[in-house]
């Protein structure tokens, strides 16, 4: 199959354009500035971004889902270099309908993905081993009880070689709702499963390793039927081989329904999550943030939203504070936009970000880089028809073009069309009689177009540039930034 990627680009010839990337990446390196960009990717029909890790080599892998029609899907398992031009694409698939959930880099520099296999309507929990370059070495579909269905969550390599996988997965007379560990060897053969409820059905979403070799889970326990369901968050934590240390249910005096997305073991040894809660007077839901000490028991809860929906997954950044990245209706450009929310070591909110154009967007999972940044992955609909979406941010959730600090007040801008193909119009607000002018950014900061901004109406040309995905900022004639915005040329 002939794929595309529509990722952010530069105008010039392939050569120049490495020789371009490495003078840029040095030119970061020595200004001590990280590296970012906001990307998204076609192949040719629906992608979506589940799982992304940093890799060795200071690039990224991504793993989801490419959904070509009803009832067919592969795995998406992509590899990006530093700047998020792709190195790699595969795609994988047993039956006809797959998925990864989650992926990890492996000591060998392979990777380790899980996920679900489906047959018709029967889901199978699917475990998937390749090399560095994502050839496949190994699949296989785990059955932690008799005739069990379901798929994988989440996935460790740990010190033994092998895997733990954390699997929402039931046999079809199980109406408890349950969820497994399975503890594999390094050729993916299961050596133990585990088997955890609670109430009238349970589920984990998230698996970490603790310091002391055993598991944290993160999920949510139903905890009454009627008249509707009570939803609340649980916590287990086990030893190295799966048994119960002890469980936690968090609920909130007010929501019905709140779940942990993600877990992690803080530097204090006690424990974080991030997920979402239901406000049922508004009907909308919000951030959920939760503090425990080692025990589980809770130090703080926070809910943190707007006036529409925000959700999402956390880690607990260098500073003793928390970054949480999801999906929020509440700001933003578009009816949904991928979210980034930063708090302080007490859950409170520092600064939030939103990122996306006019239609969906989501971040789905993020990580933590080594530059003190953070990377998000998850899917766009307002930069293609649903492709595969990118973010690399600095610490402070900036994506960088040019310069990025506004002067003052932002002036308005209305482009149009936008998306286009040969050209689009630009109306602005003028003070006064200030002339100053218009520049185009590609991903890595690079002006590709300079346009005299004298007067309120001006027109954008292509004039030969690529299709994909552009940063625009107006300055005045001081060079300050006045208005921003995003140009898709088709």
């Amino acid at each position: 199959m002939r794929t595309q990627s529509k990722i952010f680009f530069s105008p010039l010839p392939s050569a120049l354009l490495h020789l371009t990337c490495i003078f840029c990446l040095l030119s970061a390196a020595a200004s001590s500035q990280p590296i970012t960009f906001e990307k998204y990717y076609d192949f040719g029909a629906t992608e979506e971004g589940y799982s992304v890790q940093q890799t060795s080599d200071g690039g990224y892998i991504i793993a989801g889902q490419q959904r070509i029609g009803i009832g067919f899907s592969n795995i998406l398992l992509q590899k990006v270099d530093s700047i998020g031009q792709t190195q790699w694409t595969k795609f994988i698939n047993y039956y006809s309908d797959n998925q990864a959930w989650s992926v990890k880099q492996t000591v060998d520099k392979g990777y380790i993905l899980t996920g679900e296999t489906r047959l018709g309507s029967t889901p199978y929990v699917y475990l998937v081993r390749t090399d560095s370059i994502g050839d496949t070495l190994w699949t296989k579909r785990v059955f932690p009880c008799l005739n069990c269905q379901g798929y994988g969550r989440d996935v460790l390599q740990t010190t033994d070689g092998g895997y733990t996988i954390l699997a929402l997965a039931a046999a079809p007379s199980d109406t408890t709702g349950p969820f497994y560990l399975i503890k594999t060897n390094a050729s993916g053969d299961t050596l133990w499963t585990k088997k955890y409820t609670h109430a009238y059905g349970s589920a984990g979403y998230s698996l970490k390793q603790t310091s002391d070799g055993g598991y944290i889970i993160g999920g949510m326990t139903i905890l009454a039927t009627n008249p509707s369901a009570k939803f609340a968050v649980y916590l287990i934590k086990t030893d190295v081989n799966g048994d119960t240390l002890w469980t936690k249910i968090i609920a909130d005096t007010v929501s019905n329904s709140i779940r942990a997305y993600s877990v992690q073991q803080t530097s204090d040894g006690g424990y974080f999550t991030s997920g979402s809660v239901y406000n049922p007077g508004i009907l909308t839901t919000d951030v959920y943030l939760i503090k425990t000490d080692a025990g589980g028991d809770t130090l703080w809860t926070r809910k943190i939203g707007g006036a529409g929906d925000e959700g999402g997954v956390g880690q607990q950044t260098s500073d003793g504070g928390y970054i949480i990245a999801g999906s929020t209706t509440s700001f933003g450009s578009g009816s949904a936009d991928a979210y980034l929310l930063k708090t302080d070591s007490d859950g409170n909110k520092v600064w939030e970000k939103a990122f996306g154009g006019i239609s969906d967007d989501q971040g789905n999972h993020l990580e933590l880089t080594s530059d003190g940044g953070f990377v998000i992955t998850g899917i766009t609909t307002s930069f293609g028809s649903g492709d595969v979406y990118l973010i690399k941010t600095d610490s402070n959730g900036v994506v960088m073009t040019g310069i990025d600090e506004f002067a003052g007040r932002e002036i308005k801008l209305k482009i149009y069309p936008n998306p286009f193909f040969s050209y689009a119009n630009v109306e602005m607000e003028k003070e006064g009689d200030d002339s100053g002018y218009m520049a185009i950014y590609d991903a890595i900061g690079q002006e590709v177009k300079r346009i005299n901004a004298e007067n309120s109406s001006l027109v954008i040309h292509r004039s030969g540039l690529p299709a994909g995905l552009y940063f625009l900022n107006v300055y005045n004639s001081l060079g300050q930034i006045i208005a921003r915005s995003k140009i898709i040329i088709q």
